[in-house]
């Protein structure tokens, strides 16, 4: 049962991680550095 878990745990890891290379572009990840950047930006402001 243990083991089952895992795998399971480890499959849908790696469906999560291939659903998010799929969504992802290049655009998507301009846009997420830009929003990284604010946030890191406002941190800094507070």
């Amino acid at each position: 049962m243990n083991s089952g878990n895992k795998i399971l745990k480890l499959v849908l890891l790696l469906g999560s991680l291939v659903a998010f290379s799929m969504l992802t572009s290049c655009e998507t990840i301009s846009g997420f550095g830009r929003d990284l950047q604010y946030a890191s930006e406002a941190a800094k402001n507070r």
